[in-house]
């Protein structure tokens, strides 16, 4: 993850809340034109503005922690199947051959 979230909660003083988005890549796979796919959308606990450029690394890495949290919560309450799940790139060709 880049520093430069921190960069502008420091600036600006203002706080950030984690947010992940799961299934919003399947939006635009052929085969789900006519079915709607699952989309499900979770917001954190605001952090708080990270207080000086040494502390941004750290910060940065709390909020990566707490998006990988979040990631984890939606997969298990809303008990999502592995196809819905965002895939790389890379998976994503060896599919499609």
């Amino acid at each position: 993850m880049k520093e430069g979230i921190s960069l502008l909660s420091a600036k600006s003083g203002c706080c950030v809340r984690p947010a992940v988005i799961v299934g919003s890549d399947q939006l635009y796979v052929g085969r789900n034109w006519l079915r709607r796919p699952r989309v499900v959308i979770a917001v954190g606990e605001p952090i708080s503005a990270p207080r000086g450029r040494e502390d941004r690394k750290g910060w940065t890495d709390q909020l990566a922690s707490e998006m990988r949290k979040l990631y984890a919560e939606v997969k298990s309450s809303h008990r999502l199947e592995d196809v819905v799940l965002p895939k790389t790139p890379q998976e994503r060709w060896k599919a499609g051959r």
